[in-house]
Parts: C-alpha cells; sequence; structure tokens
C-alpha cells in the first residue's frame, strides 16, 4: 500500500515542479521581451505613406431617388 502513495506523491512533485519552473520561465520570457528598447534611429529611406480616401457610401435613399422608366412595347 506505501508504493501506491510514493507513486502519486512522486507523480505529483514531478508535475507541480514542472508547472513551476515552465511558469517562471514564462514569466522571465514575458519581462524580457518588455525591457527591449526599441531602435527609435530614423532610418534613410523614406517611411511609405499610406493615403486612404473615404468615398460617400450609397444609400437607401439615393436609389430610390432613381426613377425607373417604362419601356413601351
Amino acid at each position: 500500500m506505501s508504493k501506491f502513495f510514493t507513486n502519486k506523491l512522486v507523480k505529483f512533485l514531478f508535475i507541480t515542479g514542472s508547472a513551476f519552473t515552465i511558469a517562471i520561465f514564462l514569466f522571465y520570457f514575458m519581462s524580457s521581451l518588455i525591457a527591449q528598447t526599441p531602435n527609435l534611429k530614423k532610418s534613410n529611406q523614406a517611411s511609405g505613406v499610406i493615403e486612404f480616401i473615404r468615398t460617400k457610401p450609397k444609400s437607401f435613399l439615393d436609389e430610390k431617388k432613381k426613377k425607373i422608366t417604362k419601356k413601351k412595347i
């Protein structure tokens, strides 16, 4: 019966230790990502500028204004 408890205890300690190690690694990795300083030096290349042109969207009222003509047969 003691073998059953020791196996469970070993599994529990291994899983807990692994989870703790992974959590510490992830927190360290995330903090290293945040701590990096960005490269703010201006390059000699011109930066690409994107211009957006807004067009007036068609509305239901615009369609209603159109007059429908009937063709004579």
